[in-house]
């Protein structure tokens, strides 16, 4: 139920007198004080969750505390500090005034909820009586559409793809950032499968190129393992899991059931076309995790192969992701507006999947004083690690981040020489930079060396467990995370977690995760940053009545519920979205004149109008692209696509590589019209044209106006490439297919385009093309 900015709403029910209170200010004499004006709304209700936002008028500074009954009980109570973007539509300037409420759908039922919002002076406003679920097409306070009712029986089949933390394993052995939150999540489920919902785990296994289900149980062990074991064992675990994976059949996806991927996953060079694959056998649901556009807005901070790795899969995911799952408000509304300057078109806002979950929770199950062996991995070698350099507890800032530039790491090295000159070294605390080293930070560490002073406060750490860390936050005196964008910030909310004030840039996505108990600054300003440290390091009252009330009213939610929130978005999807109509729903139309190019885009940029020919790749004839084009495989590659003929003759043209080593012969047969062997030479590329006719194409599956053309490419000879790389390159290849293009026999204009790009050997023409007419962000 909405309810209207400003509007009292109010039941002679309420738990305290409403209006005006009239306190005795003499003999028998009363004044009026001025009416709490509580201004809210109710703008998401599905079962088992509240949300909204309430402020006072009169004080927005005042942080309200909301009470959630059920027929006169107190089921919930909270305080309404939740960083909410869209208060300002409403002019106000401090967003953190939302609230999200929590109760159990089984024992209390929606209408019979209560929302009461209280303010200090204990003027009691019901503002909100929910009694009829939100109706779909509502649009909540972002005028954006608030979910719709949903059985909570609907049954859903979920599998996560967790690609990325299994290769992240074979390089690391203790998890950070993004592996935290997938294991996390994922290990809620354990336990937890009914009829109505069934989690499953699968990993894309690279070399034979299909997903692999890991059982729930092997997967659990191994995540708890990368923590508790020693090396030994460890090494056992992962040899297990290596042949878990390499021998395991491929997953069977079950009909309509979802695939989330809550890593990263643009590594994966056959991806798409494995899911189109999935999709056209078990109609799955491709659900990817957002939690940056960091190569997009900030490439300069990235590797080039990383940039042109993440655009491509962009450019992919719009074809094929049913819904996009987003880790704070920021990456939702900057992953939309890349969305619009591609010109996709996105047709359900991505939703929101906060990560305020408990990261104690992992290293708190394990046996006191450490887990991966005392002498390895617990807390007693980092408090001896700590003892050798003179880091007393208490007495350091701990800096929990990869070691890159976009982390800010050299503004916080400037802030510790100014105050160092300023109190001198022994008043100043340790600086402990703790995260992996990432790329192009050759200036970082050279800041430090190049510096006596700083040599002598700041320590770099690495690679440390779960309890190693969980030390170091305990024993901090407070953190700082000055990073100039964020998807989300997991550290500040490691640092809430431990009671500990994190000091962080005002910038992207941080004001979310530190809400109101972060101590802000603005990253383009060495003075502030330093006038943040000096009021948190030292004085001692502060920073302490700071920790009580990060410790008093910070609740980080359970990852639990994080993972509910998932499958109440899996659910609502799987409610909205009716069976596609068009019979081929796997399949892209190709249009006519336009040249598909079959290789990588090696672009560096975020470019409108790039159309490639990888979506048009089908089953598992194909290797994955590369700069030329795409090689097949030893079975029959095939290609698909509709068509949407005029009546007369189409043309198909069709660009087919040769060996290097040997001459070969490729057959190519388009259904229900041709099939045609053609010899390529030595090296050799071959065009080749296809003509078809009005009745050839009657005989193809249509729908509507539009025809569907398959396309077989079958090779007498293939080439075993390890014969030349030494072992490196284990792919056995039938004929690469360079790229093709469809037309109507009367598009001259688009026949002469590809004559042009055949002749000057410049398929790429369009490509670059669309580099001039597209800006960067």
């Amino acid at each position: 139920m909405d309810f209207p900015a400003g509007k009292i709403l109010s039941s002679k029910g309420s738990r305290a007198a409403l209006g005006r209170k009239k306190p005795a200010t003499g003999a028998g004499k009363k004044a009026d004080v001025p009416l709490t004006v509580i201004r809210g709304q109710v703008t998401n209700v599905v079962p088992g969750v509240v949300e909204g936002w309430v402020v006072n008028a009169n004080d927005p500074a005042e942080k309200l505390t909301i009470e959630c009954l059920a027929d006169g009980e107190l089921v919930y109570e909270t305080v309404a500090n939740i960083f909410r973007p869209d208060l300002r539509d409403y002019g106000l300037s401090d967003c953190y005034h939302g609230f999200r409420i929590a109760f159990d759908p089984d024992k209390y039922r929606i209408e019979s909820l209560r929302i009461i919002a209280r303010s200090a002076e204990e003027v009691s406003e019901v503002f909100g009586i929910v009694k009829d679920p939100p109706s779909q097409g509502r649009t909540g306070a972002r005028g954006l559409p608030v979910p719709e009712e949903r059985a909570r029986t609907e049954p859903i089949d979920i599998f996560f793809d967790v690609s990325d933390l299994v290769n992240f394993f074979k390089d690391y052995r203790f998890p950070t950032g993004i592996q935290r939150v997938q294991m996390e999540i994922i290990r809620s489920f354990f336990g937890r499968t009914t009829e109505s919902l069934n989690v499953s785990v699968c990993a894309f296994v690279q070399d034979r190129d299909f997903w692999v289900e890991i059982p729930l149980s092997f997967f659990n062990h191994v995540c708890m393992m990368s923590i508790t074991a020693d090396d030994e064992k460890w090494q056992e675990t992962l040899t297990g899991l290596n042949d878990l994976l390499r021998e395991m059949p491929y997953v069977g996806f079950t009909k309509g059931a979802y695939l989330v991927d809550l890593g990263s996953s643009w590594w994966l060079r056959n991806l798409f076309l494995k899911i189109r694959h999935a999709k056209k056998l078990y109609d799955i649901k491709y659900i990817p995790f957002i939690h940056d556009v960091i190569p997009v807005r900030l490439p300069e901070f990235c590797v080039k192969r990383l940039v042109q790795d993440y655009l491509s899969w962009l450019n992919g995911i719009f074809d094929h992701a049913g819904h996009f799952l987003c880790n704070s408000n920021y990456t939702q509304n900057d992953f939309c507006n890349v969305a619009a300057h591609l010109d996709r078109k996105i047709t359900t806002p991505p939703s929101v999947i906060m990560l305020d979950g408990d990261f104690r929770s992992l290293s708190e199950t394990l046996p006191e004083g450490g887990g991966v062996g005392k002498g390895e991995g617990g807390a007693d070698k980092i408090k001896e690690i700590l003892e050798k350099l003179g880091v007393r507890d208490g007495q350091y800032t701990l800096f929990v981040s990869t070691i890159e530039p976009r982390k800010n790491h050299n503004l916080v090295f400037s802030a510790w020489l100014r105050l160092i000159r300023e109190r001198g070294l022994g008043a100043v605390p340790h600086l402990l930079c703790v995260g992996k080293s990432g790329w192009l930070n050759e200036a970082i560490y050279a800041q430090v060396m190049a510096s006596d002073l700083l040599k002598q406060k700041v320590i770099f750490l690495s690679n440390l467990s779960d309890v190693e860390l969980s030390y170091l936050y305990s024993h901090a005196m407070f953190t700082i995370y000055p990073s100039g964008y964020e998807g989300w910030g997991l550290p500040v909310t490691e640092s809430l977690c431990y009671g500990k004030i994190p000091i962080i840039s005002n910038r992207t996505s941080l004001p979310e995760a530190g809400g109101d108990f972060a101590e802000y600054f603005d990253p383009d300003s060495l003075k502030e940053l330093v006038e943040k440290i000096r009021k948190i390091a030292f004085d001692d009252a502060y920073r302490k009545a700071r920790e009580n009330y990060i410790r008093e009213h910070f609740r980080p939610r359970s990852w639990q519920e994080i993972a509910d929130d998932i499958i109440d978005v899996l659910r609502r999807h799987k409610v909205r979205t009716p069976p596609s109509p068009q019979p081929w729903p796997w399949v892209k139309e190709a249009v006519s004149g336009q040249y598909y190019f079959m290789g990588s885009i090696e672009m560096d940029r975020p470019l409108k109008g790039i159309v490639t020919g990888e979506a048009f790749r089908q089953g598992d004839g194909w290797w994955w692209p590369e700069p030329w084009g795409c090689w097949t495989k030893k079975t029959t590659a095939r290609l698909e696509f509709s068509y949407q003929p005029k009546g007369e003759r189409v043309r198909l043209y069709l660009g087919l590589k040769g060996f290097h080593k040997c001459e070969s012969a490729a057959t190519v047969t388009i259904d229900g019209a041709y099939r045609r062997t053609v010899s390529i030479g030595l090296d050799g590329v071959k065009w080749i044209i296809f003509y078809l006719d009005p009745d050839m194409m009657a005989v193809m599956p249509r729908h509507e106006d539009r025809v569907l053309i398959g396309v077989t490419i079958g090779s007498s000879d293939h080439v075993d490439f390890s014969e030349d790389t030494d072992g490196g390159d284990s792919r056995t290849a039938g004929v690469g297919v360079i790229g093709f293009m469809v037309c109507d026999e009367s598009d001259i204009k688009g026949r002469l385009n590809l004559l042009e790009k055949i002749a000057i050997d410049d398929r790429t023409a369009d490509l670059h093309y669309a580099e001039f007419r597209s800006p960067l962000i």
